[in-house]
């Protein structure tokens, strides 16, 4: 894929390892996943990854719209309602146990796709994360949309 489709991911990596999303950061991130569904995917495990990312674009939405302050961050999710926060989180958390599921399904198959590094990141990530494991959840997507338009 041309570098212009992956314009904006880099920058978007960064914001998330220092777990502060600003708002722009939230609609490249939204764009770069709807961009992948437009290219769709072919094998299970990448169809898979698509339809987590959308389920995580609809958590995007929703943090967008709930959330008041121009940077989302630790703050900004300890800010959010306590039943958004912990829907989020479920499903954020139901995405990945998914696509683990789906990693060790497939290891033997398809286990070169670049799409399971994301997955190997993100647990590792979840093992050493100190505080929220939602910045976890948000690396794995930044990953999985990269991966998903380099193809």
């Amino acid at each position: 894929m041309a570098k212009r489709e992956l314009q904006g991911l880099p920058r978007v990596a960064g914001a998330v390892r220092r777990r502060r999303l600003r708002r722009c950061h939230i609609a490249q991130l939204r764009a770069r996943i709807a961009q992948a569904q437009r290219i769709g995917a072919d094998g299970r495990f990448r169809r898979l990854a698509l339809r987590s990312l959308k389920v995580a674009d609809t958590q995007l939405k929703e943090i967008a719209t709930r959330s008041n302050a121009t940077v989302f961050d630790e703050q900004g999710l300890k800010a959010l309602p306590p039943g958004v926060r912990e829907r989020i989180l479920l499903r954020l958390e139901n995405i990945a146990a998914r696509m683990a599921a789906a990693h060790e399904a497939a290891v033997q198959g398809e286990g070169r796709d670049p799409a399971f590094r994301c997955v190997r990141e993100y647990e590792r990530c979840r093992r050493e994360a100190r505080g929220a494991r939602f910045w976890c959840h948000i690396a794995m997507m930044v990953c999985l949309v990269g991966s998903m338009l380099r193809r």
